[in-house]
């Protein structure tokens, strides 16, 4: 008898503007990717964008090859945040994983990302500002 494959799951790697040069690289077993992020997303300051994504029967293993192979690079051991960038993280898999197909949103994520750091700069300069104008004012 044929074994069966392990249930499919999501291997995602997330950025996110308020922690600029770092990467969350997770995995869900669950059918759609977006309810997880939504999850993350509620501990940080801002969104977290999907840099890329791909559904995998491999997604337990992979994400712990992934997590071995950027140990080095990990920002706290608790955590699966890493100083690196969704493009090594995606050519370390393609060597590991030829032929899966990724779904990017790259394009989307740094134009996103980009409008968001300038918008939270503008507004923490802003209310810095206005924290000064106020206290000189009393």
């Amino acid at each position: 008898m044929a074994r069966a494959l392990p249930k499919p799951g999501w291997i995602y790697v997330l950025t996110n503007p308020a922690l600029p040069g770092l990467v969350k690289i997770g995995m869900t077993k669950r059918m759609k990717v977006e309810p997880r992020i939504r999850e993350i997303g509620t501990s940080l300051p801002m969104p977290s964008v999907v840099a890329f994504r791909c559904q995998t029967h491999q997604a337990g293993q992979l994400e712990k090859l992934l997590h071995h192979r950027f140990e080095r690079r990990r920002v706290h051991r608790q955590r699966e945040w890493f100083a690196a960038s969704p493009g090594e993280i995606e050519r370390f898999l393609a060597t590991v994983e030829p032929g899966v197909r990724w779904r990017r949103r790259l394009r989307r994520a740094r134009t996103l990302m980009i409008a968001l750091a300038a918008l939270f700069i503008f507004l923490s300069d802003g209310l810095t500002a206005l924290g000064v104008w106020l206290a000189a004012a009393g």
